[in-house]
């Protein structure tokens, strides 16, 4: 279980990830993909997962057309992608990945809390070992983030945020596309090769599978 503590006004809050029972001495408490129905709880959703036990060939072949066309035209683009964990992510690159995060936030009319809050947890995770960040980088410029908290218990990786440049920008909003496409597949074979079994994409959707 992965638990994040945060205390405010005298009240504690813990947020948890994967959670197979409830943690003790806590005014609030935040589940996200908890392993059973916890009591008291005053609501629910679901999360999608990929198997990444399954050949890569196979998981590919579950992805839409057109996402495959959009990965591989990514490639011809030449856009690379690059991983980084521990002392990669020092203080100055996650500070800078939180002004990023909350520029692209802003541009969408979005508030996701206090950029010191947030910039604090995702230290406390890189200290913990549970943070991966990976880069989409066209022309030596970083233009996607994802960002994932790693669970070595259950082998499972679940996206925490994802984020890009040119968000208003028509022209360049196509290869950001391209670029955030590609990043998830590159993710997905990363993960799988360092012996995740579980992609979780952190919520429902069905735009990227089959």
């Amino acid at each position: 279980m992965i638990v994040d503590e945060r205390k405010k006004h005298g009240i504690i809050l813990k947020e948890t990830w994967l959670a197979k029972e409830m943690p003790d001495k806590a005014d609030i408490i935040i589940y996200h993909f908890a392993k059973k129905r916890m009591q008291k709880t005053d609501s629910c959703g679901y999360d999608l997962m990929t198997d990444l036990q399954r050949e890569d060939e196979i998981i590919f072949s579950e992805i839409y057309r057109n996402t495959k066309n959009e990965i591989r035209r990514g490639e011809r683009e030449g856009i690379i992608c690059r991983f980084l964990s521990g002392d990669d992510l020092n203080n100055a690159y996650l500070s800078h990945y939180v002004n990023t995060l909350f520029a692209f936030e802003e541009s969408k009319n979005r508030k996701i809390g206090e950029k010191e809050s947030i910039l604090k947890r995702l230290q406390s995770y890189r200290d913990k070992n549970l943070l991966l960040v990976s880069e989409a980088v066209y022309k030596g410029e970083v233009i996607v983030w994802h960002s994932y908290l790693l669970s070595a218990a259950y082998r499972e990786a679940i996206l925490f945020q994802s984020f890009s440049l040119y968000r208003t920008e028509p022209e360049k909003r196509k290869l950001v596309g391209y670029g955030n496409r590609l990043l998830h597949w590159k993710d997905i074979c990363y993960l799988k090769e360092k012996g995740y079994e579980k992609y979780n994409w952190g919520g429902t959707t069905r735009i990227w599978m089959s």
